[in-house]
């Protein structure tokens, strides 16, 4: 059995730690609309009479039905069963997948006029906001600790 010329084989990127759930909409806004751009643009073409291979659509229509699939789930109820890092890193995925049939699309002769692969996002600075916050916890603490302290001296 021969293997379909259509496979993919990738390593995913990692998200940026930490990965708040308003980072991973707005990176999945942006690799939607990378794949909307890539489909416009072959159906175009194939509109216009470029010859596309069968198993090339039904395999870029099973990637699309996938990624509607998860990024509507994610949208509606993955926000609260699902990492952030986890929903980044599968967003990541689908987009360099979607760079792979780019690449296989122009292969066959199609001359993709939307947007192509974006810089990714970066998440916030979450983990700067810790140390800061943190840091003001101690002190408010430690000035409690004197107030309470100094107050107990003078009481006595």
């Amino acid at each position: 059995m021969m293997a379909s010329p259509f496979t993919f084989t990738f390593s995913p990127p990692s998200s940026p730690t930490p990965t708040l759930p308003g980072d991973v909409i707005s990176y999945m806004i942006q690799v939607d609309g990378e794949i909307e751009a890539l489909n416009n643009d072959m159906i175009t073409a194939i509109s216009a009479g470029l010859l596309v291979p069968q198993d090339f659509r039904v395999q870029r229509n099973a990637f699309y039905q996938e990624w509607r699939t998860f990024s509507g789930t994610y949208l509606a109820t993955g926000l609260i069963n699902t990492l952030p890092s986890t929903a980044w890193d599968q967003t990541a995925q689908y987009e360099s997948k979607n760079e792979v049939w780019r690449e296989k699309f122009k292969a066959l002769g199609g001359a993709p006029v939307g947007p192509g692969p974006q810089e990714r996002p970066q998440g916030a600075d979450v983990t700067g906001a810790v140390k800061w916050g943190a840091a003001a916890v101690i002190a408010a603490v430690a000035a409690y600790g004197v107030y309470r302290f100094a107050d107990k001296k003078r009481s006595n």
